[in-house]
């Protein structure tokens, strides 16, 4: 389960908000149950002093609050002391907890001179709905809405269908919403999983570099992960999934996968050019001779991924479904895989130009300051 806090100042406010806020997210069928906890079905006894009626009959308003708190909740009084120990002694009603709110009404209050009159005389008695529990956000009341999702429910659906449906809500004025912590604890996982990505594309892009023994190599196979990410939105547009950690994890497995083909296709090219061939002639041939390994490779890999993908199976049964990281993996191999073969020897062949351009600037830069003539 999910939920979303309302936040203001009026609990009352709180609890109407919250009731219509839960009935316009209960119209969706994504969620299997949408409740205002906090406000369902409890009352709350408002006792109410008429100061001015009590002063006319000739009563102390502060002693008829004190009879209402010894009547409701009882008054502590000094600890009697038996020996070593301290017995706690509670001043209250016989019989409290079971006291009515019409045997509260019939408690009688004496006066000085020996005339009593009813408690429903001085006090006026409300019912209304009350909070259970009443919490606290950034200063102000707030009250939880519990939403629990259907089986294999995803959170970034949830979190979708709430945006937009409390996007255009009359909120009164001083009043929002926050989404619950789950939604946070989602959001700041995302946060840590990106870092790990970007840690983790660093440490393939080191690994390349020694074993190419280039820096400007390992830069073409890295774009294979850009193409990789376009095929992973491609396909979550197609399946109609949403984007969740599952899905970062996907794309985090994904990173050390796609680059496997650009590292073989790059090795037998540098093993062709060392071999005699020309840098078009390496490149066309060794598209060609690596084509067939290249597709078997990620043609076995997407079928043994498509079961997963198209099934709805659940970390430990009920958990989070298996299918946004089996998606990612699957669409980015493939999409990256078809354009890694067409783009990756432009890239390598724009890459070593650019290269070389560079080197032979310097050389020029580093020719002309040596003949510069130099002043006695």
């Amino acid at each position: 389960s999910v939920s979303v806090n309302i936040n203001g100042d009026s609990t009352e406010v709180l609890t109407e908000v919250a009731k219509d806020v839960a009935r316009i997210l209960a119209t969706h069928d994504e969620f299997a149950e949408v409740r205002a906890d906090d406000a369902q079905e409890q009352q709350e006894v408002q006792l109410r002093i008429d100061r001015d009626r009590a002063s006319n009959l000739g009563f102390d308003p502060a002693q008829v609050g004190q009879l209402i708190q010894v009547a409701m909740r009882g008054v502590p009084l000094r600890e009697f002391r038996q020996g070593d120990t301290e017995v706690p002694v509670l001043l209250r009603f016989k019989d409290a907890e079971s006291l009515s709110l019409d045997d509260l009404k019939e408690i009688r209050i004496t006066r000085a001179d020996g005339e009593s009159v009813p408690l429903s005389a001085l006090v006026s008695v409300d019912v209304s709905p009350s909070a259970r529990q009443i919490g606290r956000q950034d200063r102000k009341t707030s009250q939880s809405i519990t939403i629990d999702l259907k089986p294999k429910g995803d959170m970034g659906k949830a979190r979708e269908i709430i945006e937009s449906s409390l996007k255009d809500y009359p909120f009164p004025t001083g009043y929002t919403y926050d989404l619950g912590q789950r939604f946070q604890d989602d959001a700041a996982a995302a946060a840590e999983m990106m870092f790990l990505l970007l840690l983790s594309i660093v440490l393939i892009y080191m690994v390349m570099a020694a074993l190419f023994e280039s820096a400007i190599y390992p830069i073409a196979i890295l774009i294979s992960i850009m193409y990789a990410v376009v095929g992973v939105w491609w396909t979550f547009l197609v399946w109609d999934t949403t984007f969740s950690v599952m899905a970062f994890i996907g794309i985090m497995i994904l990173t050390g996968v796609v680059v496997n083909n650009g590292i073989v296709l790059v090795e037998h090219v540098n093993t062709l050019r060392r071999a005699g061939h020309d840098r078009e002639q390496a490149l066309i041939l060794g598209g060609q001779e690596r084509l067939r390994p290249i597709l078997i490779t990620t043609g076995t890999t997407f079928l043994g991924l498509l079961p997963l993908c198209i099934s709805d199976v659940g970390i430990g049964g009920n958990g989070p479904a298996y299918f946004p990281m089996a998606r990612a993996i699957a669409g980015g191999l493939v999409f990256s895989t078809a354009i890694t073969l067409v783009v990756l020897p432009t890239v390598y062949a724009s890459l070593e130009d650019a290269s070389e351009a560079i080197k032979r600037g310097w050389r020029r830069a580093g020719t002309r300051s040596s003949r510069a003539p130099v002043e006695a």
